[in-house]
């Protein structure tokens, strides 16, 4: 069996429209692999409660596992990455970054770029506030759902 660029688009339109979170097919040499971004299609804004201190011993494992996650401040938010692929902070090589480190930005305003098979894919901050920590260097891989910018309230 054939599978046509029709196909493709009707599978990834209906994987898109359901509820389904991840979706592998295989038929032949033909794979296809989707993950679903959060309902909303933009970065998952994660509410942060109050931060508490970790244990020592939760100190040590995040330690050796070279695991550090950004301290999100109270009323505070996490940008995170909705796919996986290419962090960059500005535009274009040699151009200035979308924000830096004390910007003030709005819900709509452009914070970064994932770059996905040479698709540019600008990420909104997605709630107003002052940027408080960026998380990840410029040209970067990045993960579904890591951490890429923190926002404190404003």
């Amino acid at each position: 069996m054939t599978v046509t660029v029709d196909d493709i688009v009707s599978i990834l339109t209906l994987a898109q429209n359901s509820s389904c979170e991840e979706l592998h097919i295989e038929m032949g040499e033909f794979k296809l692999t989707f993950r679903q971004p959060r309902r909303g299609g933009g970065p998952t804004v994660v509410d942060a409660p109050p931060v508490v201190a970790a244990s020592a011993s939760a100190k040590a494992d995040a330690k050796a596992t070279q695991i550090v996650a950004p301290t999100v401040p109270e009323g505070g938010a996490a940008i995170t990455a909705p796919m996986v692929g290419t962090f960059y902070r500005a535009p274009a090589p040699g151009e200035p970054p979308f924000v830096e480190v004390g910007s003030v930005v709005e819900a709509d305003t452009t914070v970064c770029i994932i770059e996905v098979m040479k698709v540019m894919n600008p990420i909104k901050a997605g709630r107003g506030g002052r940027i408080a920590h960026i998380a990840v260097g410029d040209g970067d891989a990045v993960e579904f759902a890591q951490v890429l910018i923190v926002i404190e309230p404003t």
